[in-house]
């Protein structure tokens, strides 16, 4: 077994709404997601990026990917999956996992950074948080819907995230490079790609920037950066160019 880990760090590039799926007091009609961590004797709140949505939307690009590099897997199919050994079925079955199988990779939550978690606390409450206020339209109508004034919180622009999704992949997957097996391959492509997050995308929320920071193999650094990662996809497009 190879154990790898992709450190991530997600910039924020318009405010962010990861809600929690309830409001407050009738005063705002949506609250995003937050832990606590401790200062002193205290806990306080900060903003995170729960590991649920972060797999959701990898698993989103993920897709894309494939569609980008199709000579690594064939498309997913819950039909033909659902027949195979977890070894022989497609790869995003075996990166994010199915009704049936358990996947091989873990989504922890993204927390904010460290640094900015040092702040004075009112000063991270004002940093952290904005409200957003919008109406709902009617497509069909194209007009505005009465009485669908909305209030929501949402995390601010200037925020950044950190996390390490991880994971273990049986030799049977793996090439003579543990990097060059398809989920690995097809998991980097789709941080390069991932640049939404969130609820309210329609209404401008939820821009981000993703940055593979670091990929270890068995705790071992074999890619430093987005620029080393960036290099090892473009070999292998130019691979599936000449190989279709």
């Amino acid at each position: 077994m190879h154990f790898i880990e992709i450190d991530l760090r997600l910039l924020a590039q318009s405010p962010l709404y990861i809600g929690t799926g309830h409001g407050f007091g009738g005063i705002l009609d949506g609250t995003v997601v937050k832990d606590a961590y401790r200062v002193g004797d205290q806990l306080r709140p900060r903003v995170c990026l729960p590991g649920s949505t972060l797999k959701g939307r990898l698993r989103h690009y993920f897709q894309h990917a494939r569609q980008l590099l199709p000579h690594l897997s064939r498309p997913h199919n819950e039909r033909t999956c659902r027949q195979q050994l977890s070894a022989q079925c497609c790869a995003e079955c075996r990166v994010f996992g199915s009704k049936l199988r358990q996947g091989q990779f873990r989504f922890p939550d993204a927390p904010l950074l460290p640094e900015l978690t040092t702040l004075d606390g009112n000063a991270l409450t004002v940093l952290q948080i904005t409200q957003r206020t919008g109406t709902r339209l009617s497509r069909s109508r194209r007009v505005v819907k009465e009485k669908h004034l909305y209030t929501i919180e949402a995390a601010t622009e200037v925020l950044a995230f950190k996390t390490t999704i991880n994971g273990e992949m049986g030799l049977a997957t793996l090439n003579t490079d543990a990097l060059n097996a398809p989920e690995v391959v097809l998991m980097l492509l789709a941080c390069r790609l991932m640049e939404r997050i969130g609820g309210f995308k329609t209404v401008g929320l939820g821009k981000v920037k993703t940055t593979v920071e670091q990929v270890r193999v068995n705790g071992q650094a074999s890619l430093n950066g987005q620029g080393d990662v960036d290099g090892r996809l473009r070999s292998l497009w130019v691979e599936g160019s000449e190989n279709p």
